[in-house]
C-alpha cells in the first residue's frame, strides 16, 4: 500500500482555504480557531468605532473578482459584513448586515457572485 501523497493534500488544503488568493487577511482568519477568529473580528469591529464587545459567530461568504474576502462577524448588538482587500493597505471595509440585507445581498449565506 502507498504512502497518501502530502503534496497533493497541501495542493488541495491551498485551493480550498483561499491562500492562492493571496489575501493575508483572509489567509490569517482562516488558520485561527473558532474562538480566536472571534475574537479578532470583534475587535477589528470595535477598532472603526462600532460596537461589538464580543464576537459569536463568523463565517466566511467567500471571496470577489479582486480577491477581497467576505467575513461575517455576530456581536450581541448586530451582525457585520467585514471586506478583507487583497491588500491590507487599501482597509477593511465593515457594515452592518441589516444594510446589506435591504440592498439585497444577505449576510450568513452563500452568495453565487462570490467564489469560494
Amino acid at each position: 500500500m502507498r504512502a497518501p501523497n502530502f503534496t497533493i493534500a497541501k495542493t488541495i488544503w491551498w485551493i480550498v482555504s483561499g491562500e492562492n488568493r493571496k489575501n493575508a487577511g483572509h489567509d490569517t482568519l482562516i488558520k485561527m480557531d473558532v474562538d480566536a477568529r472571534n475574537k479578532k473580528l470583534a475587535d477589528t469591529v470595535e477598532k472603526s468605532g462600532k460596537v461589538c464587545p464580543k464576537g459569536m459567530k463568523t463565517y466566511f461568504q467567500g471571496f470577489d473578482s479582486s480577491s477581497k474576502a467576505y467575513w461575517n462577524v455576530r456581536c450581541r448588538r448586530g451582525d457585520y459584513l467585514l471586506l478583507f482587500p487583497r491588500k491590507m493597505k487599501e482597509g477593511i471595509g465593515i457594515v452592518n448586515c441589516d444594510v446589506v440585507e435591504k440592498a439585497g445581498y444577505p449576510c450568513w449565506e452563500r452568495n453565487d457572485q462570490l467564489t469560494y
